[in-house]
């Protein structure tokens, strides 16, 4: 059969009729074929293609009426809809007008005037007159600033509705607001910012609590509302508020650190910030509420500080068992302090005793107490008393907790009084309270007296402090608050004391009589930025200094820092003032230095002084003594008010002062940060940094 194919080749129709006939013949052969597979042998196979050769010609005619299916590779093809010409886009069949749209100019509504309309409400008629379209208030689709915080009321049936403007700060809570409107920084404060530079950023604000003015900028940069880009993640809005959380308490500031807690939705997952909440029941006394979290906490998580947490609560619940158990955890990943277990047993042993019972009273811890919020928690609850405090890794949300406690000794608080008051963690408040309460010991005052020159201990400024609040003690008294205010500019704190020396003295009013004093709180008070107070001590000292030498001149050396800070009343720097001002500092042998640095700030908040002014210290020393400032931070400084950069230049004056204070800064320094942040428009901390810088250097 082969060698007959070679020699006549079959048409191509007749080949694909007789593979379309074996095909069908082995389909229909393969069940027989599948079946008896086991006995295969030369004569059945032949058997098998003489009757497969019979069935091709029989099955012919039949395959013809077979339906036969299609099968494609891929996607079965769509069938297509039959496309019809282009119809062009549907016409209004609405009239149009015959002439363009705002070719003719409308004539606007009259305005009805709302009060005649009200007077004659009553009888039914409308009013006789019209306001002037030109003085009425504009109708704009635009809210005004004043409009856009306020909230929109909708009448509806049976309820009130709401709709505020803000409610979409919800969906990124990182830049709430805390502030007053008028008192915080714009919200496009960090517009040139991404989320993580901004998290640096807010980090570059603190340790500046060395200083009121600046603990107020970044106070006042914390609590602002800000638009901020729109966060990828949860992590992105975590990583903001951790970081205003982390600089308020840098701070101290523990009323902002509570607020912003509290004004965060509740509809969040707020899990990563577990421990400031915990910190903020803390300083609430909310103790049933932070046991509520640490035992939550305590299931999935072995922290020490939630350990610490869980032995406290047990200890406070009187169960013994409870807090051997969290102890053994504890000794386990942390060391354990010997007033720990002290302050845990005296709890134990309060919790145990029925009511009415006189407990034994605690005996006095052993070593020093850590200054922290459970720590000063615990010392509460347990009555302990607290010889000593550890003054290292203190939490400056603590301070006031602690030195509020009857248990810690007079020395202990006088000491973290002094770090306090160095580092600006309090308040006028506390300063004053602290002053009221302070009781001198039997010659304490004489060796006060007798150390003030070269001892920098603050118990020296605490028996100053409580002689200045004593009302009764007269001219002791004025001489105290001299000596206090003299203390507190050589050891560069009249920055951060200030205003609680004014509030001791709060009891003295204004008045002629009131002698050296007046020159003293006047620079108190602008330094704690009450320009009003400031002023009226200046009037009073202007009013008794007729013919008294000494008076005279504090009221010219007072002058100048009246005009830096500004204000209705503020004197204005003539040229003779500025030459009775240079005959005063004659004596002086800094007068050089000192007029360089009021010039300097002078002219840089923009009040000139006279080319014979500034001639005629031409003839002093070409340098000063003090540190130089950093090149490179100053340079920065300089692009970045250049480049209108708000937050940087904020920064970088930060860093440029962080290291003596606004004490340390040098009068070309001086000109040039508070300069360059009145060009910012940045009036008012610029004047408060430029007070602090002339009255800390002995202005």
């Amino acid at each position: 059969m082969i060698a007959s194919l070679h020699k006549k080749p079959m048409p191509v129709k007749g080949q694909v009729r007789a593979f379309a006939f074996s095909l069908c013949a082995l389909i229909i052969a393969a069940p027989i074929w599948a079946q008896d597979t086991t006995d295969q042998s030369s004569e059945s196979a032949e058997q098998t293609e003489a009757e497969t050769a019979a069935e091709q010609v029989s099955a012919e005619p039949v395959a013809k009426n077979v339906r036969r299916e299609r099968y494609y590779l891929g996607e079965r093809p769509q069938l297509r809809r039959q496309q019809g010409p282009a119809l062009g886009t549907p016409k209004s069949i609405v009239p149009q007008p015959f002439v363009p749209r705002g070719s003719v100019a409308v004539p606007p509504a009259p305005l009805v005037d709302q009060a005649q309309f009200d007077e004659n409400a009553e009888d039914g008629a409308l009013p006789n007159t019209v306001v002037d379209a030109e003085t009425a208030q504009p109708l704009d689709n635009e809210l005004t600033a004043a409009d856009a915080d306020t909230t929109v009321q909708l009448d509806a049936p049976g309820e009130e509705q709401f709709l505020e403007a803000g409610a979409l700060e919800l969906l990124d809570p990182s830049g709430i607001g805390l502030l007053p409107e008028g008192e915080s920084y714009t919200p496009d404060f960090w517009a040139a910012y991404d989320r993580r530079e901004v998290v640096q950023g807010y980090a570059a604000f603190a340790g500046a609590s060395g200083s009121n003015a600046l603990a107020s900028i970044a106070k006042k940069i914390a609590l602002s509302g800000v638009t901020l880009p729109e966060p990828a993640d949860d992590a992105d809005v975590l990583a903001i508020i951790q970081a205003r959380l982390s600089l308020l308490a840098d701070l101290g500031d523990r009323e902002g650190y509570i607020v912003l807690l509290e004004r965060l939705p509740a509809e969040r997952d707020w899990s990563a910030l577990v421990k400031d909440f915990t910190n903020k029941h803390l300083l609430k006394g909310e103790l049933s509420d932070a046991c509520a979290v640490a035992a939550a906490e305590r299931v999935n998580d072995d922290d020490p500080y939630w350990l610490r947490l869980a032995a406290f609560c047990q200890a406070a619940q009187g169960n013994r068992v409870g807090v051997d158990f969290q102890l053994g955890i504890l000794e386990e990943v942390a060391e354990i302090q010997p007033t720990f277990y002290q302050l845990i047993d005296q709890i134990l042993v309060e919790a145990s005793q029925a009511p009415g019972t006189i407990v034994p009273e605690a005996a006095a811890l052993s070593n020093s107490l850590q200054v922290d919020l459970l720590e000063a928690t615990m010392a509460r609850l347990a009555r302990a008393k607290v010889p000593l405090l550890a003054l290292d890794g203190v939490n400056p949300l603590a301070v006031r907790m602690m030195l509020s406690l009857p248990g810690v000794e007079r020395a202990a608080k006088i000491d973290l009084m002094g770090l306090a008051v160095r580092r600006g963690w309090l308040h006028a408040e506390t300063i004053k309270a602290f002053a009221v309460n302070h009781e001198l010991q039997d010659g304490e005052m004489e060796a006060a007296l007798d150390a003030l020159d070269g001892d920098r201990r603050f118990i020296i400024d605490a028996a100053l402090v409580h002689l200045s609040s004593n009302a009764g003690e007269g001219t002791n008294r004025a001489d105290a608050l001299a000596k206090l205010w003299q203390r507190s500019v050589d050891q560069r704190t009249a920055s951060n004391s200030a205003g609680g020396y004014l509030g001791v003295a709060e009891d003295i009013v204004p008045n002629p009589e009131a002698g050296p004093i007046s020159a003293i709180l006047a620079r108190a008070a602008l330094i704690a930025g009450d320009s009003v107070k400031a002023h009226e001590w200046f009037t009073a000292l202007r009013a008794e200094s007729a013919g008294t030498a000494e008076l005279d001149s504090d009221l010219i050396g007072l002058a100048p820092l009246l005009t830096v800070m500004g204000g209705n009343g503020a004197p204005a720097m003539t040229e003779h003032q500025i030459s009775l001002w240079w005959q005063v500092q004659a004596e002086r042998e800094d007068r050089f230095e000192r007029a360089n640095l009021l010039f300097t700030v002078l002219e840089a908040l923009g009040t000139p002084v006279s080319e014979a002014s500034w001639k005629l210290l031409e003839g002093g020393p070409a340098g000063f003594s003090g540190s130089t400032p950093s090149a490179a931070l100053w340079r920065g400084y300089l692009m970045a008010v250049q480049n209108r950069d708000v937050p940087k230049a904020l920064a970088r004056s930060f860093a440029l002062m962080a290291e003596r204070g606004p004490a340390g800064v040098s009068g070309a320094l001086a000109g040039s940060l508070v300069g360059g942040l009145q060009e910012l428009g940045l009036e008012d901390e610029a004047r408060r940094i430029a007070i602090e810088i002339l009255v800390g250097q002995g202005l």
